[in-house]
């Protein structure tokens, strides 16, 4: 049989454990900040570089439509938003993922603009500093509508 002081302090850290939780879910805290620059290139492809790399001090390209998708390959991905470049190629981005701080998410993007390729990447969420580099090539946008997995999947059953 356990000691009395033993449960206690099991019972003291499982309630430790269950704040923190639901600390982490209370509406309005907002989860960690994707942070994202667009750069014109000779290739279009997209890197996670650390908040220091000499790169983003380049020109960025500005309006540029960057949607954001967690699990862009699996039948239950979710668009968590679309933001616009300013005028130094730069966004912004709240990742609203259940402890998208704690736990690791594939996260997909797609950079348009007219003029430009579509550039697109799926990666890992980046950490807090860290900064999505995009590097678009001009030339014609060849974007074609993303497919529904689900009704894909759908035509086979």
């Amino acid at each position: 049989m356990k000691q009395p002081h033993t449960r206690f302090a099991s019972a003291r850290r499982l309630g430790a454990v269950l704040l923190l939780l639901g600390a982490l879910a209370l509406p309005g805290c907002a989860g960690p900040v994707l942070r994202a620059k667009v750069i014109e290139a000779d290739v279009s492809f997209v890197l996670i570089v650390p908040r220091d790399d000499p790169r983003l001090e380049d020109p960025g390209i500005a309006n540029v439509t960057v949607a954001i998708t967690s699990d862009p390959n699996s039948l239950g991905r979710q668009t968590i938003g679309t933001a616009v470049t300013d005028g130094f190629g730069e966004m912004s981005m709240n990742i609203e993922l259940p402890l998208a701080g704690l736990a690791r998410y594939e996260i997909g993007v797609v950079a348009r603009k007219q003029g430009y390729t579509q550039t697109t990447g799926d990666f890992l969420l980046p950490a807090d500093n860290q900064v999505v580099l995009i590097f678009m090539r001009s030339g014609r946008d060849t974007h074609r509508s993303e497919e529904d997995l689900r009704d894909t999947a759908d035509q086979y059953r």
